[in-house]
């Protein structure tokens, strides 16, 4: 139970890490789309 509890909690941080960089990567694109 333990494992499987700590194993959920890395997935939810993994996923909220791409999540985070996706939008920055978004909000980079549309705020100056000019720059590289």
């Amino acid at each position: 139970m333990m494992h499987n509890k700590k194993g959920m909690r890395l997935a939810v941080l993994g996923v909220k890490g791409v999540f985070m960089e996706m939008s920055e990567y978004i909000a980079n694109q549309t705020i100056s789309p000019t720059t590289p």
